[in-house]
């Protein structure tokens, strides 16, 4: 079997919810042929590692549900990511596949690469331990931060999926910004080049809306200040405000903004408007509005953010 098909079983350290700590840890120590002290001990203190490898996916499964049954948290994995050790204040922990290490990662917690697979953890870094990095860099999720890694670590990791470009990074622990702004690098020139091609579009299609805000502004306010078109001003002053609103929309790449600008409904109604009740300066607009809508609509894949707020249009 060729480690691509392996699976592996990873005991979390964790306890089931409803377990009991004693029982559970007892269970799961005579479940894997061991006395309790030195399940706790050579075991349960290094966790989260891995307790089987290289097996079938069903045969890994089997087992983390025996070890869940005693109520103790366990899960199976595919094997074939590097493997790595959890340093976590003075003590080593694994090794597990990196990206499940990603997961469970806590305040203060780095990474060692698991230079001598199945060896027994040490207290303090020996001869094989990575030296400081010439540029440390930390990560922060939900207001946490992790690290110190080095910019090859997180390439790599950004290459698997474990990592996005835009989680924040730092390398004094104060300034934060994202974590592709740091890693604008050969090593993925095309990964960069269309990111920053994609925010400039959005960029771009925003600034559009927002001129077309005042556009209707301007023409609205004519209208209404020379009594040429009262109603059409009026009406015009609300479709200034619906652009605006959308605005930020588009910054956040709102999934709803390509089904807004789907219908020509609202743009031939506020035509029909400007035409026939002497407001004709409103065409304008109009023509501003379909280039808007153009550019949204062939952009369409740049907008997967999932959002609950209505859009105004």
């Amino acid at each position: 079997m060729s480690v691509q098909d392996a699976y592996c079983v990873v005991l979390t350290g964790d306890l089931e919810p409803g377990a009991d700590a004693s029982t559970a840890w007892d269970g799961a120590s005579k479940l894997l042929g061991l006395e309790a002290p030195a399940f706790e001990s050579d075991i349960l203190g290094r966790a989260p590692l891995v307790l089987a490898g290289e097996g079938r996916a069903a045969e890994m499964e089997s087992r983390a549900a025996r070890l869940r049954q005693c109520g103790v948290s366990a899960v199976c994995l595919k094997l074939g990511a590097p493997m790595v050790r959890i340093r976590r204040g003075g003590r080593l922990l694994g090794p597990v596949p990196q990206p499940f290490a990603l997961r469970v990662l806590r305040e203060g917690d780095a990474i060692e690469p698991d230079a001598a697979p199945g060896a027994p953890p040490s207290a303090a870094p020996g001869p094989q331990a990575v030296p400081p990095p010439p540029l440390a860099v930390w990560l922060s999720r939900a207001g946490t931060s992790y690290g110190p890694y080095t910019l090859g670590q997180l390439r790599g990791w950004l290459q698997e999926g474990s990592v996005s470009r835009m989680d924040f990074a730092s390398t004094d622990g104060t300034a934060w910004v994202p974590l592709g702004s740091l890693l604008g690098s050969p090593a993925a020139p095309a990964l960069v080049a269309r990111e920053s091609s994609d925010e400039a579009t959005i960029r771009r299609i925003a600034e559009y809306e927002r001129i077309s805000a005042i556009v209707w502004t301007v023409i609205a306010v004519v209208q209404i200040l020379t009594l040429v078109a009262i109603i059409a001003g009026l009406w015009n002053l609300y479709a200034a405000w619906t652009r605006f609103r959308i605005v930020p929309h588009i910054h956040a790449r709102n999934c709803q903004v390509p089904e807004a600008f789907e219908s020509i409904t609202g743009l031939v109604v506020i035509g029909l408007i400007n035409l026939f009740l002497g407001g004709v300066v409103g065409v304008v607009g109009i023509v501003l509005d379909f280039v808007v809508r153009d550019h949204v609509l062939k952009n369409r894949h740049l907008f997967d953010q999932v959002s609950e707020e209505q859009l105004p249009v």
